[in-house]
């Protein structure tokens, strides 16, 4: 009997370990997704494009005949009683799988159920947290003007396109076609190492607090989103340290023109040492001999194919 409660025990602490994890790592962004690509956006892998949000959406009739018959107190009653039945009945079943019995039985099933239930609630907060960056950047165009997209995407804007893919790489071929008719000297071979010393050099600042040396590298609302997340730490008396960096690869994603801008995603995978110090330098998160491996998608924006700047950042 007390093995099982016990049993019981550290499936409540593992539940309870699953909601305290934190991020593997911050880094510059505090390993969120925020920011703009214009109508593009990214979640789960896939690339999508905003539709046009001035187009009306359908609406369904409503039918003010339904659900107007209230049900009777008895029927109430009554339905509440073979509610309360079917769960001892569930509580039992339950319990009787870790080999409780008796009236233990359903209480230990009520305990695994509510473990199961709090395992689900977590799954869907986690996986409806990939869609977040998406639904952001439709809700930030709605507010807007009319779209302008490129004529060469041809991406569905429901089901997305997954990045890498032959469709994404055929979008990315004609985007730069596009981009090269209105800038001839631009040449993504020269802006990859760019693209790279940005990024090494954002980490650097973001590392430092210098919003000084950020407000040249990003777009006024990334910066608005950096400011916010230093002035966290500073909150919590802790800074982020990040050092030790390695790119070990940067894909090109996507790439496209849209209301006279330039703009372009890359996939970089790089490891780092990233760690978070108190005022007195001591460790309070992470472990600066160990290094950490992460990709993430960087969008940049340019209006003249020379100046870029970050404009979002997104998990994959």
């Amino acid at each position: 009997m007390i093995k099982k409660i016990f049993i019981l025990f550290l499936l409540m602490i593992c539940v309870s370990l699953t909601f305290n994890v934190d991020c593997a790592f911050s880094k510059a962004g505090g390993g969120k997704s925020f920011g703009s690509a214009g109508t593009h956006s990214y979640s789960g892998g896939n690339k999508y494009v905003a539709p046009n949000l001035n187009t009306p959406k359908p609406t369904s009739p409503t039918n003010p005949t339904i659900n107007q018959n209230q049900p009777s107190f008895l029927r109430n009653f009554l339905g509440g009683i073979a509610g309360a039945l079917a769960g001892i009945a569930l509580f039992s079943m339950f319990g009787s799988l870790f080999g409780f019995s008796g009236p233990n039985s359903s209480v230990a099933g009520l305990f695994l159920i509510i473990i199961l239930g709090i395992l689900v609630v977590y799954l869907i907060n986690f996986f409806s947290k990939r869609r977040t960056s998406q639904e952001n950047v439709y809700n930030r165009e709605a507010t807007g003007e009319g779209y302008k997209t490129s004529s060469y995407s041809n991406t569905d804007s429901t089901q997305g396109v997954a990045l890498g893919s032959v469709q994404a790489k055929m979008d990315v071929d004609n985007g730069l076609r596009e981009i090269e008719k209105l800038f001839p000297s631009f040449s993504e071979e020269e802006l990859r190492p760019k693209i790279k010393d940005m990024f090494l050099n954002i980490q650097k600042a973001w590392s430092e607090k210098n919003i000084g040396g950020l407000k040249n590298l990003i777009t006024d609302e990334m910066l608005l989103n950096f400011q916010k997340q230093i002035e966290e730490l500073n909150s919590n008396g802790t800074t982020n340290i990040v050092e030790n960096i390695s790119v070990k690869r940067m894909e090109l994603v996507d790439a496209w023109m849209e209301r006279e801008s330039i703009y372009a995603t890359y996939k970089i995978e790089a490891t780092m040492s990233d760690y978070d110090v108190d005022s007195n330098g001591s460790i309070v998160r992470g472990d600066k001999d160990r290094a950490v491996d992460f990709q993430e998608l960087w969008s940049f924006v340019s209006r003249d194919s020379v100046k870029w700047e970050l404009s979002a950042i997104n998990q994959i």
